[in-house]
């Protein structure tokens, strides 16, 4: 099986553009995804 040369790029900005026209953003991805939320970083 051959593979394929991955440019991770091209695939960042492909994903970029698929979440702008959904809608999507990392808190309602991970919602979709029934992950917990995130913990706040603080610094201290």
């Amino acid at each position: 099986m051959d593979t394929m040369e991955r440019d991770a790029a091209y695939i960042a900005e492909q994903v970029k553009f698929i979440r702008k026209w959904h809608g999507l953003t990392q808190e309602n991805l991970a919602n979709a995804a029934d992950l917990p939320p995130a913990k706040s970083l603080t610094v201290m």
